[in-house]
């Protein structure tokens, strides 16, 4: 079960690297918080089109879809504006730096209001696992200070909201484990409220060109929703405190990617040092 919960974990991690990827070069056809907008909607008309196929519609009138539906409010609702702002203003790199905090933001409730059980060799593997995660984002990382601080106030709302969905998720999981339907949910309350946040914005303050960079979009949007379901699928067979170490190697699937499919950067000792850590992390968690 751990492995299977693991490797869901990982997956999640892995189609959410690719998302920042492709949420940075569609950013070339809109702002920062319409890019939000487009990619929230193509997610949930994705899974609307799937829906009919997959779910009871009875499940709308339980407890568990409102617990879903504020999932959605917080992750990809709060969490995905602030993360498309942190990634036009910051890039994926920096924005993954923060976004290594999420399992403190995700584990501490499920700790204090689930009952979920943290040993002492479990937290000292997600503390390992943690530094290894932030090693990796400095071994990338050569223009720190290049900012104002004030701007790392966009990842972190990011990162504290994408941790609390999760014990709120799983939650809701634990009364109804449907991890496609919790998606649903959680994507359609998401798009209802980036899209009413939306129309309060300044006309002047918003930048659309239909172009490439829209597909872009489009497909972080189908990404970012196999993603989320993956995600799910791992909270209903396993604990937060399993879960949320590995969702938060992003930053790694980060350095990978740009290494060997976008060439944007490589990989160096530093790297490979925060892997291993990172690995090591991981062991020692899974074997608590």
């Amino acid at each position: 079960m751990d492995l299977l919960t693991v490797s869901l974990s990982l997956a999640t991690a892995a189609a959410w690297a690719l998302v920042m990827q492709f949420q940075k070069m569609g950013l070339s056809a809109v702002d920062g918080r319409t890019g939000a907008l487009v990619v929230v909607s193509s997610f949930a008309g994705l899974f609307w089109l799937l829906a009919p196929f997959l779910i009871e519609w009875h499940w709308f009138a339980t407890k568990a879809a409102l617990v879903f539906a504020l999932s959605g409010i917080l992750v990809p609702g709060l969490a995905q504006q602030f993360h498309m702002l942190s990634v036009e203003k910051l890039g994926p790199t920096l924005t993954s730096v923060v976004a290594g905090f999420v399992p403190v933001f995700a584990i501490a409730p499920a700790v204090l209001f689930l009952g979920e059980r943290l040993n002492a060799q479990g937290a000292i593997g997600i503390s390992i696992m943690i530094v290894g995660i932030i090693l990796s984002v400095r071994a990338k990382t050569r223009t720190v200070g290049a900012f104002s601080l004030a701007i790392l106030g966009f990842p972190a709302v990011a990162a504290a909201a994408r941790g609390l969905g999760q014990p709120v998720s799983k939650y809701g999981l634990t009364e109804l484990p449907e991890p496609f339907f919790a998606t649903l949910l959680m994507v359609t309350a998401a798009a209802v409220f980036i899209g009413a946040v939306h129309l309060t914005r300044d006309r002047a303050t918003i930048r659309f060109e239909f172009g490439g960079g829209l597909l872009w979009l489009v497909a972080a949007g189908c990404l970012l929703g196999l993603g989320f379901l993956s995600l799910y699928a791992a909270l209903n067979l396993g604990d937060v405190v399993m879960v949320a170490p590995f969702i938060a190697t992003v930053p790694i699937w980060v350095v990978l990617f740009d290494h060997f499919i976008f060439k944007h950067d490589r990989i160096g000792k530093a790297h490979v040092v925060a892997t291993t850590m990172a690995t090591l992390g991981a062991v020692v968690l899974i074997t608590r």
